[in-house]
């Protein structure tokens, strides 16, 4: 027998269920067809996502060798820089020191030249020792002046005194004469001391004590050759010591310079009154006789 369609064979107030049914039936496969889709299209975003992780990660990798190689570099340039730094300090520090000594250096030359006399102390004492020796020249000459003069007017004065002798004796010229010429003689013992040389002293040199110039000539009197080289090289050896020297023997050059002007001074004055002492009372003398 031939089967016949059921939905033939089924009434007509049968069919709105077999529909229903029907329905529902494509509904169940369109609800299980849609969670494969779901599941496949999770599965596709899962392996985006994956690939993508892989990506990033691999891109981090990249960035961080890349920090690690610019550290290193970095650090190698801290390094190199460190060392430079650390030179250049030894170089300052070098130059400093080298400062440092030169300051000493020139310190000490400045030491030395105080010490030595510098070229003006030098120059200075060289005018004053110049200015010392003419003024000596000066009361030298003077005094040879005065001793002169006055030696003239004695050889003058006797041989015209005693052949008229009674004449002058009768006029009183006899004590303004005499009066002259012990004005004479005065200023010429005045002018012989300023023209004397000092007296040199005798005392023999303590070379331990070293009190004795070895620049005055008159040291060198009570030594021997020897004796004063050696002297000499230890007080020259001594800046100090020398210094003392030379400023004391300028002391004792000033000090006779000073003697010979004043008597030179006193000389002149001597002679000055003396004379117009004598000019007078002769004048005088002569205007009552």
């Amino acid at each position: 027998m031939a089967l016949n369609n059921p939905s033939e064979e089924l009434q007509p107030s049968e069919q709105p269920e077999v529909q229903n049914m029907d329905d529902q039936m494509e509904e169940m496969t369109q609800q299980n067809e849609k969670p494969t889709k779901k599941s496949t299209a999770s599965g596709e975003t899962q392996e985006e996502l994956s690939g993508d992780v892989k990506a990033i990660q691999e891109k981090l990798l990249t960035i961080n060798d890349k920090v690690n190689t610019i550290k290193s570099k970095q650090s190698k340039k801290k390094k190199r820089e460190l060392k430079q730094a650390k030179k250049a300090l030894k170089m300052l520090e070098e130059l400093e020191k080298l400062k440092s000594k030169k300051l000493k250096l020139k310190e000490q030359e400045r030491e030395l030249e105080g010490e030595f006399l510098s070229k003006n102390a030098v120059n200075i004492l060289r005018t004053v020792l110049r200015n010392n020796i003419d003024l000596t020249n000066i009361a030298d000459n003077k005094a040879n002046v005065l001793l002169s003069l006055n030696a003239l007017m004695l050889t003058f004065l006797v041989p015209l005194t005693v052949p008229y002798f009674d004449r002058i004796k009768a006029l009183g010229l006899g004590i303004p004469l005499i009066f002259m010429a012990l004005t004479c003689l005065v200023t010429i013992y005045i002018a012989v001391h300023v023209l004397k040389p000092g007296k040199l002293s005798s005392q023999k040199v303590d070379f331990k004590t070293a009190k004795v110039s070895p620049f005055f000539f008159g040291s060198a009197k009570n030594m021997t050759q020897n004796e004063f080289l050696e002297y000499s090289e230890r007080v020259l050896s001594d800046q100090r010591l020398s210094e003392s020297f030379i400023s004391n023997d300028f002391y004792h050059i000033s000090v006779r310079l000073a003697e010979k002007m004043k008597m030179v001074r006193n000389a002149f004055n001597i002679f000055i009154y003396g004379m117009s002492f004598t000019i007078i009372i002769i004048i005088i003398m002569l205007i009552l006789n």
